[in-house]
């Protein structure tokens, strides 16, 4: 699974977490994860925006790795949930990490802006 940026992923969650702050750190992170900053007219800034996206990127896939293994651990081969109560723990603590981790780059990447 590699960071596309595309907020659609997060399918499951659509209408919990403020979408405009994940669009925008989607679009941050797809813009600057492949910068060259030798060709940058400010590299010491491009090379903090694109180590920060790069980070965001491994940040997004280790969370979408935890939602896909709330689904692993608690729904069986048909689909049916085995554990009701314990996959919504799970996803609820993946969301809120979802959440803080769009706050916590939405901040940083406002603040190389």
């Amino acid at each position: 699974m590699e960071f596309t940026g595309d907020p659609n992923e997060l399918d499951r969650t659509d209408n919990i977490f403020d979408m405009e702050k994940l669009h925008f750190i989607n679009k941050m992170g797809k813009n600057w994860i492949g910068a060259d900053c030798n060709k940058s007219q400010f590299p010491r800034k491009c090379e903090e925006l694109k180590a920060l996206s790069i980070k965001y990127g491994s940040d997004y896939i280790f969370l979408r790795r935890k939602v896909e293994k709330c689904e692993e651990m608690f729904v069986d081969g048909d689909g049916v949930l085995t554990n009701e109560v314990a996959y919504e723990k799970c996803m609820e603590s993946t969301i809120k990490s979802f959440g803080d981790m769009i706050d916590d780059y939405h901040e940083k990447f406002m603040a190389r802006q």
